[in-house]
């Protein structure tokens, strides 16, 4: 049962209006690997100074979590679909403090998320796009508190 509802909904988002790329939103709604990440919206800083540095789109990574349910998944692509259904007003900023990094066979989609600014980057293999969102940081925060990643900058 649950399968079927994590279908249906996977062929919703695919097909029904998101903003996302069908090709994103594909490899979002069954990836192999799914991680969400917390970012320092700060410049990263030079190689030298810090070896053990990860870096997610020119972002240092603060904290990450695989999340392997397909459930929580799911709710989290939801709510960022969700935000990004109901735009927002984009600011010229950027200081993004939530990622997203899915895989599904080989395919790379990576989700930069500014809620302050009002926009998401959407990283598909060489291409990028970027859109209005909603400020949904709080519900995406639980879901993220949820499979381990506590350390999310202010």
């Amino acid at each position: 049962m649950r399968l079927a509802l994590f279908v249906a909904s996977a062929a919703a988002l695919v097909g029904c209006g998101s903003p996302l790329p069908p090709a994103s939103a594909e490899v979002l709604a069954h990836a192999d690997t799914f991680e969400v990440l917390a970012l320092d919206p700060g410049p990263e800083p030079p190689p030298a100074a810090s070896a053990a540095s990860t870096s997610f789109h020119g972002f240092k990574i603060v904290a990450k979590a695989e999340v392997p349910s397909r459930e929580a998944q799911k709710r989290i692509v939801d709510i960022v679909d969700g935000g990004m259904r109901s735009g927002g007003t984009r600011a010229k900023c950027f200081n993004p403090r939530h990622g997203i990094h899915a895989v599904k066979a080989g395919h790379v989609v990576d989700l930069v998320i500014c809620f302050q600014c009002g926009e998401v980057d959407v990283h598909d293999g060489t291409d990028a796009k970027d859109f209005d969102t909603a400020d949904v940081r709080s519900k995406l925060d639980v879901e993220m508190k949820a499979v381990g990643v506590t350390a999310l900058p202010d």
